[in-house]
């Protein structure tokens, strides 16, 4: 697995409204049968931060506002992994 990516399998709905908020995940394999029909797909954080800053550049703002990362923030391990900070022991 490549670092600073996202994986994930997911509902082929739920992908398409994902991209209305700009997070567009790459499809790879064939859906498969977990619980309905599941896509694995992927996409690295960059990119999904990129496209955020492009459409809704608020929400990219705060994703990556490095004053909203703390010990309990929303986006701490987003912070770290854009920033190259993240360690291993950073997870509780």
């Amino acid at each position: 697995m490549a670092k600073g990516c996202i994986y994930a399998l997911m509902e082929p709905t739920f992908l398409r409204l994902l991209q209305m908020t700009a997070i567009r995940f790459q499809p790879f394999g064939e859906a498969i049968e977990h619980h309905g029909l599941r896509q694995p797909c992927f996409n690295s954080i960059q990119d999904t931060m990129d496209n955020i800053k492009a459409a809704h550049y608020e929400m990219w703002a705060y994703l990556s506002d490095e004053t909203c990362s703390s010990q309990y923030g929303p986006c701490d391990l987003i912070w770290q992994e854009i920033h190259g900070t993240f360690a291993e022991d950073s997870i509780a």
